[in-house]
């Protein structure tokens, strides 16, 4: 049976995969695309390097099968991933990831943010959340402000800063919005609960988080708030058929 093998930072919010294996062999191998994962150069480099970096982390070696799988939450960032500004694996493996420094400061609005997505998603599996009729028409001017998917190695000067902060505070707008427009009582009690997050921390970004040097990356705080805006539109963009 086919299975995949992946490192996991849960401080850091990284994944690195390893490859694929084969359970029903004994011993396993985790093969690559160029092998053996014991042989490829770039594989067995990275591996090292997330190992040096993260000593003193809570890191762990998964399976499809393990339990803690379902732990990865959707604001992790995996290297070699398919979303832009995801490291390439020769790029972590070399220290060439420009956007490391902030993609992995902590995000502590997305991860608040985040596990209110996750409980979401565990009420729609269970068949415990109630679209009402007029969710979609909530949703479908909502989201598309909510499109944050700025990388984190793009730079910025302060105008990018200040226009990107308006947008940020656009959406939350939006979101207060949608509540007065009356959605059904589970959107309405998950977006309520989103605003009781996203409200305070913007209000928290004062001048200081804000001022960059030319060149530089984005304020942490802003992009963790801009992070959290985007994993909302990726839980509830199926609801207006996005």
């Amino acid at each position: 049976m086919a299975d995949s093998a992946e490192l996991v930072c849960f401080e850091c919010e990284l994944v690195l995969p390893l490859g694929d294996f084969d359970r029903t062999d004994d011993p396993s191998v985790i093969v690559t695309g160029n092998g053996p994962g014991a042989g490829d150069p770039v594989a067995t480099a990275a591996l090292w390097r997330f190992l040096a970096e993260h000593v003193y982390h809570r890191v762990e070696l998964l399976g499809e099968a393990s339990l803690a799988w379902e732990r990865i939450g959707i604001d992790f960032v995996r290297i070699d991933g398919d979303i832009v500004g995801d490291p390439t694996l020769r790029e972590y493996a070399e220290g060439a990831w420009a956007g490391a420094p902030l993609a992995l400061r902590p995000r502590p609005v997305a991860r608040a943010v985040g596990a209110l997505v996750l409980r979401g998603q565990d009420r729609r599996d269970e068949g415990s959340w109630t679209a009402a009729p007029g969710d979609r028409g909530v949703l479908a001017p909502l989201l598309p402000l909510l499109d944050f998917g700025t990388p984190a190695d793009v730079l910025v000067d302060d105008a990018a800063v200040q226009a990107r902060l308006a947008l940020a505070r656009a959406a939350v707008a939006g979101m207060e919005g949608a509540v007065r427009r009356g959605p059904g009582a589970d959107l309405l009690d998950f977006l309520e609960s989103c605003l009781r997050v996203l409200v305070p921390a913007l209000a928290a970004i004062g001048p200081d988080d804000l001022r960059v040097t030319p060149g530089s990356l984005a304020p942490a705080a802003l992009f963790d708030v801009e992070r959290a805006l985007r994993l909302i539109q990726d839980f509830h963009g199926r609801d207006a058929g996005q």
